[in-house]
């Protein structure tokens, strides 16, 4: 009997193998085979070991750490399977590097989020996916149609479960986020806890990545 499914090709890249796993038992396929290297010189190369002519590629691959490395592992794929003619070519990127550069904040600073959305267009993703962007307000600017997807639900869900094996009632539970720009999912999450608050700290870097020893954290408890 034909499947729906019977056009359609997925792939891991090495960074999600687990979850690529799982989507492809619900779907009911298979995940096929895909060829990285990493040269000594640091480059990188990567294709599919299919044909992928005609195809529906899907492509399951997070760029964390390193994330150089996995972004190129991802670009170079990409453009191995456009130059085979895959036909649609859709990327699940779990967790999006260089999500958090999303913005200018010195004069001159680059908006790398939307760089790689370039990236990603150029090499021959029709459509990207990711999960719980840092700032949802820029997707309409990525140059690749994008769709966020949210696991905040199934989390809360977890965490209920917890609190409620450990007789901890949602009263007692503050969601913090660590910065101001998490407060909008700190304040989502603890919307998903009946009774919870939220509060976000108040904090200042001296340069990325660097905080003063100094500094101080302000805590603003956000009751309902």
């Amino acid at each position: 009997m034909e499947s729906k499914f019977d056009n359609v090709l997925l792939f891991s890249l090495g960074s999600n193998p687990t979850l690529t796993d799982k989507v492809a038992a619900l779907l009911g396929i298979s995940c096929e085979k895909a060829k990285v290297m990493h040269f000594a010189d640091g480059e990188v190369f990567s294709k599919p070991m299919v044909s992928v002519s005609g195809k529906d590629v899907f492509i399951v691959h997070s760029t964390f750490s390193p994330a150089n490395e996995r972004l190129m592992e991802l670009l170079v794929f990409l453009n191995a399977l456009r130059n085979d003619n895959a036909g649609r070519i859709v990327v699940f990127i779990p967790y999006y590097g260089y999500a958090r550069q999303d913005r200018v904040i010195d004069e001159g600073d680059p908006v790398s989020a939307l760089l790689v959305a370039d990236l990603l267009k150029a090499a021959g993703a029709d459509k990207l996916y990711t999960c719980d962007l840092h700032s949802l307000k820029i997707i309409p600017k990525f140059a690749v149609p994008t769709e966020n997807l949210s696991a905040m639900r199934l989390f809360a869900t977890e965490f209920q479960r917890k609190l409620e094996a450990n007789n901890i009632k949602d009263e007692d539970v503050t969601v913090v986020s660590p910065d101001h720009g998490g407060v909008g999912r700190a304040q989502s999450f603890a919307e998903l806890l009946p009774g919870a608050s939220f509060a976000y700290a108040d904090k200042h870097r001296p340069a990325p990545n660097k905080l003063c020893r100094t500094f101080a954290w302000r805590f603003f408890c956000l009751c309902r």
